[in-house]
């Protein structure tokens, strides 16, 4: 029996790789769970620390997330990028802000992050620490010298984050710092809105107690109560209803009647 020796080498070539992978996924495993035996181990064996995920995550992206100091100090060392992006542009820096990591945003600041790093959406550190609710985190960027309202491509500024997600003493506190609580993004959705389609009850109950319009539509011609409603977010529309704010339901079902209305008469 003739033995191909090239197919051999293909598959054991093919064999390699498999194992390459499945090492290099079990790092960014231990790296997740915050393993640093388990990572220094697997690094040891030949995983790969410069691997991405296929959106662009680095094993520091989710180290930094994780919030663990150890493994985040020990892949820097390695030489792992600090300021590594995504396919999206966020940096390590975003991950740690977003779960209100500030020993982390500090470790990759002394290896150079830059902390002042934009997202190819134009969102900050700020937005995230917004989004994530982490008001000592939101605190201490403010002291870096972050713009309260800056805003994204979108022109969403951290009030709208943290909006979205019912973080009432983000916004508070954003406010206290000069964030302009009425701030309109581009396609002329305020707080409000997002509040609304989040379905954060207590923060439309909230906006509307700061003044905000609940009456106010986006460039859609939705209303706060609109948004609220294509979601599904059937408390806030009912809460929103109470003011007696057409809705856009209201608003289709109304021109439907007229139509329905004119093609009948147009018949007799």
């Amino acid at each position: 029996m003739l033995i191909n020796y090239k197919n051999i080498k293909i598959i054991l070539l093919f064999w390699k790789i498999k194992m390459k992978d499945k090492i290099n996924e079990q790092s960014i495993e231990a790296v997740k769970a915050g393993d640093l035996k388990r990572v220094d181990e697997l690094i040891r064996n030949g995983a790969g620390i410069y691997v991405k995920t296929k959106s662009g995550e680095t094993a520091l992206h989710f180290a930094a997330k994780g919030g663990n100091q150890l493994i985040v100090e020990s892949l820097l060392k390695k030489g792992l990028e600090v300021n590594a992006r995504t396919e999206e542009d966020k940096t390590p820096i975003h991950y740690a802000a977003q779960k209100g990591c500030n020993h982390i945003i500090e470790l990759l600041e002394r290896y150079g992050a830059n902390i002042h790093a934009v997202t190819i959406d134009n969102e900050t550190a700020l937005h995230f620490a917004a989004e994530g609710g982490h008001q000592d985190t939101v605190e201490f960027l403010l002291k870096k010298g972050f713009e309260v309202n800056a805003k994204t491509e979108e022109g969403e500024t951290p009030i709208h984050y943290a909006a979205q997600d019912g973080h009432n003493h983000i916004i508070e506190r954003l406010v206290d710092k000069g964030a302009d609580i009425n701030a309109v993004a581009e396609d002329g959705e305020t707080a409000m809105h997002f509040a609304a389609r989040g379905g954060q009850l207590h923060t439309v109950e909230f906006l509307k107690e700061k003044g905000l319009e609940v009456n106010l539509k986006n460039k859609r011609g939705e209303a706060p109560e609109d948004c609220a409603f294509l979601e599904g977010k059937a408390d806030v529309v009912s809460f929103l209803n109470k003011f007696e704010v057409k809705t856009w339901a209201e608003r289709i079902i109304t021109e439907l009647a007229i139509n329905k209305d004119s093609v009948r008469n147009s018949r007799l």
